[in-house]
This record gives structure tokens, C-alpha cells and sequence, in this order.
């Protein structure tokens, strides 16, 4: 019998984690979010107003639909693989064939593709495309409340790739989940069970339906926990043909994202940047009053005079130097008029500044 075990990472599984899930938590996983576009309207999707129903193309972090910046991400994240997720990704077919194809071209056969989707679009005919394109791992997404759809898994066992199932941990709906592990024995190689979360978006509709967040610093849900931990000791005590990895908000938050970020922040950290436990870039900034590039180029010539090594930051309008010396010499740089600061940001494209200390 597999023991039920807890990983190094925040999360439980009993069995082998996929090697989506392996790489993922990693930090090796590029996420391309396909579309906003879904043929379900789950009343607790997370998605954002940004990415909802909207379609529209992110990688990473990243919003954009060219395919060369698609390349320029998986090199700036030193990314091995990538997960594609929506939306629904079969809702835009062709598009997904086209990337799955293109990154497999740019980046060789070993270059691992999982993707997540429902089983509406789950034709034979649709994930023989996809499984010719090159997809190593599928996820499907099955319906807690309708189970008409199921039988669609048929058409995915006829493809030697991996496959699995990913849902939510939902704390009410236990007696559904048992009836899903019990239909996809011998169907599939893992069940993902991602703990219950909570987000802008679906607050309301999660309020409606009772439930309520863990504790005031997390996102996840009350009960959604303990819910994966009697689905893994179902799975255990009937011993179901199938591993079972339950994936904590605390696992996607501490781990995935802050090793990707520590990965993409390698690659694109300046001569002057600190990278700090979280993956995040410390940085000294100046900012000059009349915020122009005209004033970042008088004060950038005036401070390399007093031998600060300095450079010209114009997408943000700033200076960027060493944090030691916007704190060695804040009170000078403020007789000069200009705001010493020290910036904390994440590695992303936007370089988002999560914390900014004004010396």
C-alpha cells in the first residue's frame, strides 16, 4: 500500500507527483495562459477581471500575443517546460497547436508541455491534434456537479501521454469528489487536488455559499484541507489505481512562484541588484521631481561627477545604483532635490514594486 506523505513543499501526496507538478515546484514551469475564453462558468473561478472571458494571451506575467516574446520569456525564466491553462486552451485550438508546436521547435522534444482543460472540447478528434503537437501531460478539469461529460476521458486513453485530473479540494463537496475518484480508477495517473481559494473576484460568491478564508493571511478555504486529506485516505484504504498530490496555496505562493521568480531574476538582475530570499530585485532608485528624462540626465551627469556608478532606467522614469549608496548618501542626494529610495520589485516584466522605503 502507497503511504500518504507530506513533501518538503507544503503539500501531501500519495505516490509520485507528476512531472508537471515536479518541475513546477521547481520553478521551471512557464505559465501561458492561452484565453480568458471558457465554455464553463464555474461560480468559483479565481481568474481576475484582467483575464476572464477575455481573450487575451499572458506569458507569465506578461501580457502579450507575440511569439517572439513568448521565446524571449522561456529564455529570461530559464524555464524547461511549460503549463498551459486558460480560459480553456481547446476553446482556441489552433492557437494552442500553434504554440505547443512552436515551443516544441524552438526548444526540442524534452521541452515538457502539460496543459489543463475541461472535458467539453475533449473529442477524439481534438486531443489527437494536440497530442500530435507534441503535449506531454493533459489535465482535465471535471465537472464536480455533472458527470455527463466524463466519458470523454475514453478519448484521452487512446494517446501515450500522461494523464491526469485537477480540482478543487471544495470542502462541501466531498461526496462528489469520492464519486470522481471512484469513476476515473484505472482512467488516469494522478488526481491534483488544489486547495480551495478565495480571490477578488469570487469573494461574494464564496460568502454566498458559506465559506470562509483559513485565517486573515491566506487564501484558502476553511476546510479545504481536511477535505483532501479524507480524499487521500479514500484513495489509500481502497487502493485506487491512481497518485493523488494535494497542492496547497502556501505551496504555489512560497515555492512555485518564488522559485520562478528567483530563476527569471538571475537572467535579468542589473549589476546593482541584490536578489533577495523571496526572488525579489532590492535596488537603490532615484527619483528626480520634475520626473523627465531631461532631469534623469542632468542628475545622472551630475552624480557619475560625484562617482556614483548610476544608469538611466526610462521605462519607470528613474535612477537605478546600488542600495548601499541611495543609503550612504540619502541626505546629499535630498539636498540635491532628488528622492533617494530603496525598491523592492519582483523580477516580471513590470517589475512591480512591492515595497518602497523613502530614505
Amino acid at each position: 500500500m502507497k503511504k500518504i506523505e507530506n513533501t518538503t513543499f507544503y503539500s501531501t501526496k500519495l505516490g509520485e507527483l507528476p512531472k508537471g507538478c515536479k518541475m513546477c515546484v521547481k520553478g521551471e514551469k512557464l505559465v501561458l495562459y492561452i484565453t480568458g475564453i471558457c465554455p464553463r462558468s464555474c461560480w468559483y473561478c479565481p481568474l481576475s477581471n484582467r483575464r476572464k472571458d477575455k481573450d487575451v494571451i499572458f506569458v507569465n506575467e506578461w501580457q502579450t500575443d507575440q511569439k517572439e516574446d513568448l521565446i524571449k520569456e522561456v529564455k529570461l525564466s530559464s524555464a524547461k517546460g511549460a503549463g498551459i491553462t486558460g480560459g480553456d486552451p481547446l476553446s482556441r485550438l489552433k492557437r494552442t497547436i500553434e504554440y505547443i508546436k512552436l515551443l516544441k521547435k524552438e526548444f526540442g522534444k524534452k521541452f515538457h508541455i502539460h496543459l489543463y482543460t475541461s472535458f467539453n472540447f475533449a473529442t477524439k478528434d481534438n486531443l489527437e491534434q494536440l497530442y500530435n503537437a507534441g503535449l506531454d501531460e493533459i489535465r482535465f478539469h471535471a465537472d464536480l456537479d455533472n458527470s455527463k461529460l466524463w466519458k470523454n476521458i475514453e478519448n484521452a486513453i487512446k494517446f501515450n501521454w500522461t494523464i491526469g485530473l485537477e480540482i478543487p479540494a471544495i470542502p462541501k463537496k466531498k461526496k462528489e469528489i469520492l464519486k470522481i475518484c471512484d469513476y476515473f480508477n484505472k482512467k488516469i495517473e494522478f488526481l491534483n487536488l488544489n486547495e480551495f481559494e478565495i480571490s477578488d473576484l469570487n469573494s461574494d460568491e464564496m460568502t454566498k455559499h458559506g465559506y470562509e478564508m483559513k485565517t486573515d493571511i491566506s487564501h484558502g478555504i476553511e476546510g479545504s484541507e481536511q477535505t483532501a486529506n479524507q480524499i487521500l485516505e479514500y484513495v489509500q484504504k481502497n487502493n485506487l489505481n491512481f497518485n493523488v498530490h494535494y497542492c496547497s496555496s502556501k505551496l504555489k505562493d512560497k515555492v512555485q512562484m518564488q522559485n520562478r521568480f528567483k530563476l527569471r531574476a538571475k537572467n535579468i538582475k542589473t549589476k546593482y541588484d541584490i536578489i533577495t530570499d523571496e526572488g525579489m530585485l532590492l535596488r537603490g532608485v532615484i527619483y528626480t521631481k520634475e520626473n523627465t528624462i531631461k532631469s534623469l540626465n542632468k542628475a545622472k551627469i551630475m552624480l557619475e561627477e560625484e562617482g556614483l556608478e548610476i544608469t538611466i532606467d526610462k521605462k519607470k522614469q528613474r535612477l537605478i545604483t546600488y542600495p548601499e549608496h541611495v543609503e550612504q548618501f540619502a541626505n546629499t542626494l535630498k539636498e540635491l532635490d532628488l528622492i533617494p529610495v530603496i525598491s523592492e520589485e519582483d523580477p516580471t516584466v513590470e517589475n512591480f514594486e512591492v515595497n518602497k522605503d523613502y530614505l
